[in-house]
């Protein structure tokens, strides 16, 4: 992507060979897990929980904090993919950065089905360019 080539980097997410795998053995079950099975599990543990949890003790910044970087390291744990330490520090950035944006579409709408919805929006134009 941009950032990775401006830097020189081979940008590629540790996950990316199991969804192409899988996509090729399997898209049924990867399209309901990408756009229905892990939006929903993930929004509920990470903004329902998580965030909502700082929320409710007055800290909605430590929230959006806490649970995008939660989610991030969920997604890519800097320095354990098979690539250089910085493409796994770029790639947890990013998704810290997305983890940041659903926590504030949950608190901005209020619900989580809005998150849910952007997450599977999200995973969804993932899988398109897969």
């Amino acid at each position: 992507g941009g950032l990775g080539s401006a830097s020189g980097l081979q940008v590629q997410p540790s996950n990316e060979a199991l969804l192409r795998a899988l996509a090729r053995t399997h898209p049924g079950l990867l399209w309901a897990f990408a756009a229905g099975i892990a939006p929903v599990c993930e929004e509920v543990v990470f903004r329902r929980v998580v965030f909502g949890r700082f929320e409710a003790a007055g800290l909605p910044r430590t929230g959006v904090l806490a649970s995008a970087a939660l989610y991030a390291f969920l997604h890519e744990i800097p320095g354990a993919g098979p690539g250089p330490w910085a493409v796994s520090l770029l790639l947890w950035l990013v998704y810290a950065t997305m983890g940041v944006a659903f926590a504030l579409v949950y608190r901005r709408c209020g619900t989580l089905w809005a998150a849910i919805l952007a997450h599977a929006l999200h995973n969804v134009a993932g899988l398109l360019l897969l």
